[in-house]
C-alpha cells in the first residue's frame, strides 16, 4: 500500500488518475490496482446571499442559499434577532424614510 498526500483547495466532481511508471515497462501490458479512496472533508459551497427591492414601494427583499437567522443593527455594536431565515425564502424588510439606518447580516 502506498499513500499519497497532495494539497487541494477545490473540490471537484470528477479526478483523473495518470500512471506514468509500473514495476516492467518492458514486459507490462496492462495496470491493476484494487482500491482508490480519496480522503479529505466535504465542504459545502458557499453561502449566496440575495439583495433586491421588495414587491411593494419602500420594501427589501434578502434571501439566503443556507437556513439562519437575521440580525439587524443601527449602530453596528448591538444586534437585534429579527427571526429565521429559510433557504431560498425571501425575508421583506420595511424600509422607512424615518428612524436609523439599519445594517442586515444572516448567521448559520
Amino acid at each position: 500500500m502506498q499513500e499519497v498526500l497532495f494539497a487541494n483547495t477545490r473540490a471537484f466532481t470528477s479526478y483523473k488518475l495518470t500512471v506514468n511508471r509500473v514495476r516492467s515497462d518492458i514486459d507490462a501490458n496492462s495496470f491493476q490496482f484494487a482500491e482508490l479512496e480519496l480522503l479529505g472533508i466535504a465542504v459545502s459551497p458557499p453561502a449566496k446571499l440575495s439583495i433586491g427591492a421588495g414587491g411593494t414601494s419602500g420594501t427589501l427583499s434578502i434571501s439566503t442559499t443556507i437556513a439562519g437567522t437575521l440580525w439587524s443593527s443601527a449602530d453596528l455594536v448591538t444586534w437585534r434577532n429579527d427571526g429565521p431565515v429559510a433557504p431560498g425564502s425571501a425575508v421583506i424588510i420595511n424600509i422607512g424614510a424615518e428612524g436609523p439606518m439599519r445594517f442586515y447580516q444572516i448567521k448559520p
